[in-house]
């Protein structure tokens, strides 16, 4: 074993002398020291890990525990006087942890030597590694206490209770009810938020519930299951109504022993108190069976109800499940269901907080729908947006008088999209990566997260490298969600590799099977590569695949392939399928230029005209107001595609100049540069040959850099 390097010795001495300072402070956990230290949690917790060698908790644990060793010593406390100084919450448990630290009582400590190790590790005294590091560190007077910690975590940092080394990894199978359909919703609200409480345990992974749903009808036994799924514990749920009575049954099996550690009918009057601790009490049971330990704040939490009145609870439960619902038929051919399913959800949500003002779960939920579901309605998104924020905000400020933990990051992530959409990027960008700071670390749902913000900030490279840092920690057989395909292909293409982008939709098609979704997106990737004639294919394939289902996006792709390759009467016959068609919630401007630059083409410039009017005004409208689309520029460059066309030289490559201040130029725009009709009138000016160097030159250095990575990763 290597010593550590310096700058360990003096992060490690920090962390000691901070925990010193706490030491008789019980509530002083992990959070607490990350605060303290004043880092990230990411950034902590790779150092402690790297450092100490083992996690924040069990290295606060260990300190502790050497600490009330040394005090026993002394003789001059009793057990139950040094487990309180040492920030042990009971004497009880100061003992158990004492033991399987050293392998004896705390009332035997006066009766051991005082230069013999802890149990587990007495045995390594005598080899030739522990002598070579040992020796050295005592010479180091000012570091001799950290390095002989170092050297003790290095051998000692295995737990005798087993199961908190690691995570346990739980399966929770689909739920089994019988009884009304507003109490099954209900149930399944139950079981979400069950699940939603689990999965925010930093010592616990939960299977997606996509991987778990086909075991939804089988016979299989459980041992069997949790061995496919790679998995400690299967959790089998069911329940029943009886009148306003619901009983739920959980069922939880320890896969390596094939033997059941929980079996326990949970019965509840939805009229009554003992409903609001329902949830609480079955995720307590569940974290107890298992020996999941806990940090702090989440033994709060333990103790804290969603909300003290039955009636918005179950309001709450029931949008909760819809929700979920919601989730289940984001694909193409199902979203007008989706939406019937995400209105469900906000009315319930609406009645919850009707009933409790103070209800925070439910102001996130509703915040949630209003701005990542509804906030792309053209007609009221201003209004939705809007709505969305004083939901997030409302969530903020009631944390005023609670621990800040998972809900205060769904906050402030909230938030974020919220300015991300008002096209405040660097405020949103500020807000997610303080968020960061009140979410488990380097676990799969950490990384989704970043994920997905990376990518609406068009941070290509980022949002990859957090892609595949998911796809490391993800149980492997854990199904990836086709919204993470749709996101991760989207980057893809504006980095400029449609090739890797096609290889992720074939393996979105084979787990998803969303047909009309694989050609929509196969469609887009062949635009973006050059390929129109390709394109059109895809366009063509996705429609005949699936007559009934909306092709908004397949004809206006196929539209602007036609627009491409100069086939204007093409273009204009796909256009004219469009318009007979009673389109919803898609983007305006773009469908408004697009049809301008096909009546233009086909020798209409007064109806041209019409539209070209329309989306000059929406476009400077979208700039005037910071709108999202104009804080990326990308309302610039419609702007200047349009006065090409038009003729009018000045105005557009006034409003190409100032696309050059974007960071990261997308392929698409470069595709446009080169291939876009509209820009025949300016193609052989010299400031257009300039700016058009200029975009490209910034697309290349982020495409090489994105190359890198993907080279990295084995896939190009």
């Amino acid at each position: 074993m290597e010593p550590p390097s310096t700058s360990e010795q003096q992060f490690l001495k920090k962390v000691v002398e901070i925990i010193d300072a706490n030491l008789h402070n019980e509530q002083f956990g992990v959070k607490e020291l990350i605060r303290e230290m004043g880092m990230s949690r990411s950034s902590f917790h790779r150092r402690i890990t790297e450092a100490a060698k083992m996690p924040a908790n069990q290295f606060i644990c260990q300190l502790r525990l050497k600490k009330a060793l040394k005090m026993l010593r002394e003789k001059s406390l009793t057990v139950s006087e040094t487990a309180y100084e040492c920030g042990f919450h009971s004497a009880t448990y100061f003992s158990k942890c004492f033991r399987n630290y050293y392998g004896y009582s705390p009332g035997k400590s006066g009766d051991r030597d005082e230069t013999e190790l802890p149990a587990e590790t007495g045995s390594l005294q005598k080899t030739g590694k522990w002598k070579k590091w040992l020796i050295p560190a005592v010479t180091v007077s000012i570091f001799g206490l950290i390095i002989f910690i170092i050297s003790e975590s290095a051998w000692f940092g295995s737990d005798n209770s087993g199961k908190n080394e690691k995570p346990n990894t739980i399966a929770i199978l689909p739920l089994k009810f019988e009884g009304s359909d507003s109490m099954r919703i209900m149930a399944g609200g139950l079981t979400e938020a069950v699940l939603n409480h689990l999965m925010e345990i930093e010592n616990l992974v939960i299977r997606s519930k996509t991987s778990v749903e086909r075991y939804r009808e089988t016979s299989k036994p459980l041992k069997e299951i949790a061995k496919e799924m790679k998995v400690d514990y299967v959790i089998e749920t069911s329940g029943w109504q009886y009148g306003d009575n619901l009983q739920f049954q959980i069922n939880l099996a320890d896969a390596e022993n094939d033997n059941y550690l929980l079996r326990e009918p949970y019965t509840a009057n939805m009229k009554e108190d003992n409903f609001l601790d329902l949830q609480n009490l079955i995720v307590f049971d569940i974290i107890e069976k298992t020996k999941t330990q806990l940090s702090p704040h989440e033994k709060e939490k333990l103790k804290v109800r969603l909300t003290h009145n039955p009636a918005a609870l179950n309001e709450y439960l029931q949008g909760l499940k819809y929700l979920d619902l919601s989730g289940q038929k984001g694909s193409f051919s199902l979203w007008q269901q989706a939406a019937e399913e995400t209105l469900k959800a906000k009315m319930y949500f609406e009645k919850a907080i009707q009933l409790d003002s103070g209800f925070i779960e439910a102001y996130l939920m509703l915040g949630q729908i209003y701005i990542n579901k509804l906030g792309f309605d053209v007609s009221q998104r201003k209004e939705y947006l809007d709505s969305g924020l004083v939901m997030a905000e409302k969530a903020i400020s009631l944390h005023n008088n609670r621990i800040k933990g998972g809900e205060y990051r769904q906050a402030l992530s909230l938030k974020s999209t919220y300015m991300r959409r008002q096209g405040k990027m660097e405020e949103s960008r500020k807000l997610f990566e303080e968020s960061l700071k009140y979410g488990s670390v380097n676990t799969p749902g950490n990384y989704i997260d970043m994920f997905s913000k990376y990518s609406d900030f068009e941070d290509y490279y980022e949002a990859i490298h957090a892609f595949y840092k998911y796809v490391e920690l993800k149980p492997e057989e854990e199904i990836i969600s086709q919204w993470m395909y749709d996101k991760l292909c989207l980057v893809l293409f504006y980095a400029g590799f449609s090739n890797v982008a096609e290889k992720y939709l074939l393996e979105c098609l084979n787990t998803n099977l969303d047909s009309v979704n694989f050609y929509h997106y196969m469609c887009l990737g062949n635009i973006y590569s050059g390929n129109f004639e390709s394109s059109i294919e895809y366009a063509n394939i996705g429609m005949k695949v699936n007559p009934s289902s909306s092709h908004m996006y397949l004809l206006c792709n196929k539209t602007f392939s036609y627009l491409l390759l100069r086939e204007f009467e093409s273009a204009l016959e796909t256009l004219d399928e469009i318009n007979n068609q009673n389109w919803l919630n898609f983007p305006e401007n773009y469908f408004t230029s697009l049809t301008a630059f096909v009546y233009l083409r086909n020798g209409q410039p007064t109806l041209a005209d019409q539209y070209f009017q329309e989306a000059i005004t929406n476009l400077n409208n979208e700039i005037s107001t910071g709108h999202r689309d104009a804080s990326l520029f990308y309302s610039h460059f419609e702007l200047a595609m349009i006065y090409a066309a038009l003729d009018e030289k000045e105005k557009a490559l006034h409003y190409l100049k100032e696309v050059t201040n974007k960071q990261k130029i997308p392929r698409w725009v470069i595709v446009c540069l080169e291939n876009h009709t509209a820009l025949d009138n300016i193609r052989h000016d010299r400031e257009f040959i300039r700016l058009e160097m200029e975009l490209t030159d910034k697309y290349q250095k982020e495409h090489k850099r994105v190359a890198t990575l993907l080279r990295q990763k084995g896939q190009i």
